[in-house]
């Protein structure tokens, strides 16, 4: 059930406290948990939820990395309804034992309302450091050629509607995307270089 945000709160003061009826969430979109404890789902990492679970206490049973949404090389995608789209990226480096390259997809709706999309591995691999384009009512993903060997397919277009994920050919990109692309590949390649 989705509470609804407090107002009071979100403008820096709720006399009501933990008592509130209203979920706490402050204007950087931070919420707060029953222990008033404040928790930022973007920064949040699985160092903090291992130490928050005690998982490190039985860290030999769990060799899985523990999914987080701190994230490198994800993009960042908003729709005209103010919604944010972000798309995959990498929990730290590999000497990390959260270390992780995502494949899925996190919609944050107008009302903050989160859902989480995951796909097969076949359907869209891990993909950080990828470009993201907005076109009518999909984004159209070019995945960074470091880990093709995940799969060999680079373009994928995903459908802001339903949230389906499609492999593309590159001959079925359009080609104002496929122009975008190679501008937005080229902006990163320069500011890269200095």
């Amino acid at each position: 059930m989705n509470k609804k945000f407090c107002e009071y709160y979100k403008n820096g003061f709720c006399r009501n406290g933990a008592d509130c009826k209203y979920q706490h969430i402050d204007k950087d979109n931070n919420i707060e948990n029953n222990k008033n404890e404040i928790y930022d789902f973007n920064t949040f990492s699985a160092y903090d939820a291992r130490k928050i679970l005690e998982l490190d206490l039985i860290y030999e049973k769990i060799k899985d990395p523990i999914w987080c949404n701190q994230r490198f090389g994800r993009t960042k995608t908003k729709l005209k309804d103010g919604s944010i789209i972000y798309i995959g990226g990498e929990h730290e480096d590999s000497y990390d034992p959260d270390f992780y390259v995502y494949n899925d997809v996190i919609l944050i709706d107008k009302n903050n309302n989160i859902k989480i999309f995951g796909y097969p591995l076949d359907a869209f691999p891990p993909t950080d450091f990828h470009i993201a384009i907005l076109h009518d009512k999909y984004i159209y993903i070019t995945r960074n050629s470091e880990h093709l060997h995940y799969n060999s397919n680079k373009f994928y277009r995903l459908n802001i509607e339903n949230f389906e994920m499609t492999k593309m050919e590159k001959d079925d990109i359009p080609t104002s995307i496929y122009g975008k692309y190679k501008l937005e590949k080229k902006r990163i390649k320069e500011n890269l270089e200095y």
